[in-house]
């Protein structure tokens, strides 16, 4: 548990049945929710915004035989604000090969998401910008090439 209390990135542990079991103060912080108002609620209830529940939690059955997956979903923060997670989610197996509890580790991603789409909008304007200085210029040489007499 000092594990969880002390990463940097969000910690959940839920119970099989996608049940928040605990949340470490990372995970509150950025949520401003504690675990004692979530705890017991489905995952996908309590952190998806704007998320299909199932695709977060699409892939739980392959938890079963030992194998971790990516998600990336929005969360809605206790203030109502959207932050875009990006979460690992593996699970501990019990000695019958089952799930005891899902544990999801999570970076919050939003701020690069941002980024990445201001670069693709400056990209996109850029290219714009020289294609219009292109046609410009280059056809008023080519037009003026056209008049020019030839002797």
């Amino acid at each position: 548990m000092a594990v969880l209390k002390s990463a940097g990135a969000l910690m959940l542990v839920a119970d099989a049945q996608g049940k928040v079991v605990s949340v470490n103060p990372a995970c509150e912080r950025l949520l401003g929710f504690s675990l004692r108002e979530i705890g017991g609620k489905p995952f996908s209830q309590v952190f998806l915004a704007d998320t299909p529940g199932q695709m977060i939690l699409h892939g739980i059955g392959n938890l079963a035989a030992g194998a971790a997956y990516e998600r990336e979903a929005y969360v809605k923060t206790r203030g109502g604000e959207r932050r875009f997670i990006a979460w690992s989610i593996a699970a501990q197996i019990n000695e019958g090969g089952a799930i005891d509890y899902i544990i999801a580790s999570g970076m919050d991603i939003t701020e690069r998401r941002r980024l990445e789409q201001e670069i693709l909008e400056v990209s996109d304007r850029e290219q714009r910008r020289i294609g219009q200085d292109l046609h410009d210029g280059l056809c008023q040489v080519l037009a003026g090439i056209t008049c020019w007499p030839w002797y």
